[in-house]
């Protein structure tokens, strides 16, 4: 009878053992969560994606397999349900790839477009990069159905952001002149169908365009240092799409980095991409063009706006502020445990 007993109690353990590993290993879904923290590795071939609630309850996580993704100066990009973002890798890994994580589904695509990918955007049916080889950049149109790269286009200078509004890409450029001395900005408008030059702008100020968004018959957009190329940069700039005229607004604080809008007025972390330091928010009143300062208590790496409320990451938290009064409804710790991984930023799945 002890026997038996023993044999019915060590049965019962391991099912009990199994069952909880089952709960432990099960997978969550993407579309089940709201937020995505990435994290990443240079060295190692895949990547995660950390699950989160808005109450900041960590659900699981999705293995990507890809090297080092959302690498460099930017952020995922969202389109149409679907988030997108590059993959640089390490000197013995180098990757081409850009991931597309569908927000909707639990699932993911890679496409080979280029190695060394700078910058990134997207919509239905086309991904559009740029990267730069020695002296120039090319800008690439891949179409995602054929999964081929349909079209290229060659720029001068090293392109360091685009954008896409309707059937127009916005290509930023600086240009490194032969005496390294005095750098210059150049935007090229592109027609997506016939992938061309349509206009040419030249921008007699700062040079490095980080981040850009369209506001009514506008587009504003950061830059990272005066044409020096060394003396950190204090504007926002506006770009009028009807007559391609461009101002600029005088921040008052160095390095504008990402810039969103928010009920009438636009917000701009001031953060050093380079030193990964800066916790400055400047406010942009729209009609008033009056400017006022948040400063927090944390780095603003990212900073994203969704349905009301203003998502900050610091490498390691995530904060969820209100955009107007800038009260603190949730912080969430984003810890990454895993050797040789580092935090890399997160997108809002819905």
């Amino acid at each position: 009878m002890d026997k038996k007993f023993k044999r019915a109690i060590c049965t019962i353990f391991m099912l009990c053992i199994i069952s909880l590993a089952g709960c432990t290993n099960k997978e969550i879904k993407i579309y089940d969560a709201n937020i995505a923290a990435i994290q990443t590795s240079t060295n190692n071939n895949i990547s995660y994606l950390k699950l989160y609630n808005f109450n900041g309850e960590y659900l699981g996580e999705k293995r990507i397999k890809v090297p080092d993704i959302n690498s460099g100066f930017i952020h995922p990009i969202i389109s149409s349900c679907k988030a997108y973002m590059n993959s640089l890798g390490g000197y013995t890994n180098h990757s081409n790839k850009v991931v597309e994580v569908n927000l909707n589904e639990n699932n993911y695509k890679t496409y080979e477009i280029a190695y060394g990918i700078w910058s990134i955007t997207a919509n239905d049916e086309y991904i559009f990069t740029s990267h730069s080889p020695v002296g120039s950049s090319i800008i690439s149109k891949y179409n995602k159905k054929t999964m081929s790269i349909e079209d290229t286009l060659q720029l001068q200078g090293q392109v360091t952001h685009i954008n896409l509004l309707n059937d127009l890409l916005y290509v930023f450029s600086t240009i490194v002149p032969p005496d390294k001395k005095t750098f210059s900005l150049e935007v090229s408008i592109i027609n997506l169908k016939t992938f061309r030059v349509v206009k040419n702008i030249k921008v007699n100020g700062d040079i490095y365009v980080w981040d850009s968004m369209f506001m009514g018959s506008n587009m504003f957009f950061t830059t990272g240092t005066k044409n020096d190329d060394s003396t950190p940069s204090t504007s926002l700039y506006k770009l009028n799409l009807n007559n391609y005229e461009i101002t600029s607004i005088n921040l008052n604080k160095d390095f504008p980095w990402q810039v969103k809008q928010y009920n009438g007025t636009i917000l701009i972390s001031q953060f050093d991409p380079m030193s990964k330091k800066g916790n400055v928010l400047s406010v942009v009143d729209v009609n008033s063009k009056n400017i006022k300062y948040m400063p927090f208590k944390h780095n603003l790496n990212q900073m994203e706006i969704y349905k009301d409320k203003l998502y900050i990451f610091d490498d390691n938290n995530l904060y969820i502020y209100d955009p107007t009064t800038f009260k603190l409804y949730n912080k969430i710790e984003i810890k990454c445990t895993k050797n040789d991984y580092r935090n890399q930023g997160f997108f809002i799945i819905k």
